[in-house]
């Protein structure tokens, strides 16, 4: 528990939201005081986690974030469950293995899943953010978007793509809606509990505070960027790494 309350009376639609960072951000955001739609393509992960965490705070919502219709009945049940819609976390995405030697479509996928869909976010909960008297908007991008790392161009490529698209939205809707991005490091979500010990041990040795970052620290980025405290704060790019890329080795 956090003690604080900044988000009262708020409304936010967490994308992703069932697992790893997303549920560590959904259960950040109820801690302060919101009311969270957790949408999620795995609807009864989110099921299960809008139950743990109290009915009367969250709701589970099936998204599947490629799907234009999705993303505005998402947003339909976002607004009805809060009254309004004051923030949302695009953190939905996936890393998958797309070479530039590879297929047109396998590029195109990781394209339209990581960068695609957050056009789509916007695009869809714009008309009911704006009536927010201080809306926000957090991109989940990746440390793959200001470092490189081997065999992943597309999803790089996406990345960098939703920092750029963040500083743009910043400036179009200044004064009207709040813009940023987290880029997290290596997480110990989920993926990471299922990696040998001497492959944790590695990525841990790359960070300058010798361990990973936790979904938690990422989730506490995202609740200082979405809340008031960060009113002077829009088109900026926070990296979550525990250190790792200031050494250079976020990658090796």
């Amino acid at each position: 528990m956090t003690g604080i309350a900044r988000f009262h009376g708020r409304t936010a639609l967490i994308t992703g939201g069932a697992s790893g960072i997303g549920a560590a951000v959904c259960r950040r955001f109820v801690d302060e005081g919101a009311r969270v739609a957790i949408a999620d393509i795995d609807l009864e992960a989110a099921q299960a986690l809008a139950a743990s965490i109290g009915g009367r705070s969250a709701v589970a919502i099936r998204l599947d974030v490629t799907r234009p219709d999705e993303w505005v009945a998402a947003t339909e049940q976002a607004v009805a469950f809060g009254g309004g819609l004051d923030v949302l976390h695009h953190n939905a995405g996936r890393t998958e293995a797309a070479p530039i030697d590879g297929t047109p479509d396998a590029w195109s996928a990781q394209l339209d899943l990581n960068l695609g869909s957050a056009f789509l976010a916007v695009k869809a909960t714009l008309p009911a953010l704006v009536r927010s008297t201080d809306a926000a908007i957090v991109f989940t991008s990746s440390i793959h978007a200001v470092q490189g790392f081997p065999g992943v161009p597309a999803y790089a490529a996406a990345k960098a793509g939703m920092v750029g698209l963040a500083r743009q939205l910043a400036v179009d809707l200044a004064g009207r809606v709040r813009v940023n991005t987290v880029a997290p490091g290596v997480v110990e979500t989920e993926a990471w509990a299922a990696l040998d010990d001497s492959v944790r041990r590695s990525w841990r040795e790359t960070s300058p505070a010798g361990r990973a970052t936790t979904p938690e620290n990422v989730a506490a980025t995202v609740a200082f960027l979405a809340s008031a405290d960060a009113q002077g704060i829009t088109g900026q790019t926070v990296v979550v790494d525990s250190g790792a890329s200031i050494w250079g080795r976020a990658g090796s």
